[in-house]
């Protein structure tokens, strides 16, 4: 979760009021703790339940290529194209 300070930080580059999150004396307003609650809920949500179900993109390109293999596309197939080149 982003400390105080970071999240200061955040809204500030973003050129946004921080009144609504941060109270005088650096504190969290009831807002601003909901917001951080939230963090910290989203952040366990994807460490320990979401993280074992994905992909990197050599798992993907593995799982991709082995399916292709087996089954016939009826519709153009979606390529993602990094510098001129298929991914």
């Amino acid at each position: 979760m982003p400390s105080i300070p970071e999240i200061a930080a955040a809204f500030e580059r973003l050129g946004l009021s921080r009144d609504h999150v941060i109270a005088g004396g650096g504190r969290l307003t009831a807002f601003g703790a909901s917001l951080a609650d939230y963090f910290s809920f989203r952040a366990s949500v994807l460490n320990d339940q979401v993280r074992d179900d994905l992909m990197d993109k050599d798992e993907a390109r593995s799982l991709f290529k082995k399916l292709r293999g087996k089954r016939q596309a009826h519709c153009p197939l979606p390529m993602k194209i990094v510098s001129h080149r298929v991914v």
